[in-house]
């Protein structure tokens, strides 16, 4: 395992971080983000059909259940990345492990491939969730459950957009700042000399 977690992490708006020597492993911690958003879009679709056909749960009562778990989802997100993504490193041990969960993706927020859990993750914790949902919740589980791994798929989503669109500005902005000396896009399109579009696609 590579993984030397930096005193102080400083984004890179560039580049990938090798955590494991292992490829297997090295692969297994990537994954582009349209896999887990479909396991989880897939997941809740067939948790909300089994709610409404085989546990015959009423729809006004699925939706209701549907929206608690949304709710629930944003302040586990919430409690997620304070208390463990973003746990305190005074030891090496929890400092090595908060990089490789989480520190990893500050340094390099441009990875997209880092962006989400692997597919291997996504399933096990899908499965898991719905265990633990059912032992408290039993059949109320397949209606609480789609709205939490929709509120976890549309958050992936949106993070991955966010990161998409500010790279794509970023480089946008660098190309006119060396065109025209200017970060600001409209002067640029608006220019006598060559055209914009041409000088960000050289860029």
């Amino acid at each position: 395992m590579q993984t030397n977690p930096p005193l102080t992490v400083k984004p890179k708006h560039a580049g990938k971080k090798q955590l494991f020597d292992n490829p297997l492993l090295e692969r297994l911690t990537r994954t582009h983000i349209a896999v887990p958003i479909t396991i989880f879009v897939f997941f809740a679709l067939g948790l909300l059909y089994y709610a409404f056909r085989m546990a015959a749960l009423p729809g006004w009562l699925i939706g209701v259940l549907f929206l608690a778990g949304l709710l629930t989802f944003t302040l586990a997100e919430y409690l997620m990345h304070r208390y463990v993504f973003h746990m305190s490193t005074h030891t090496p041990t929890r400092a090595k492990l908060q990089y490789t969960m989480h520190g990893v993706h500050h340094e390099y927020p441009k990875d997209k491939e880092r962006l989400a859990m692997p597919p291997i993750i996504s399933i096990t914790l899908a499965f898991v969730l719905l265990g633990l949902t059912y032992l408290l919740m039993n059949k109320y589980a397949f209606a609480f459950l789609p709205g939490f791994v929709l509120g976890y798929a549309g958050y992936l989503f949106v993070h991955y957009i966010t990161a998409y669109t500010t790279t794509e500005m970023a480089k946008r902005r660098s190309a006119c700042r060396r065109r025209c000396g200017t970060t600001c896009l409209a002067p640029c399109r608006n220019s006598n000399s060559q055209s914009w579009t041409q000088n960000y696609e050289l860029a």
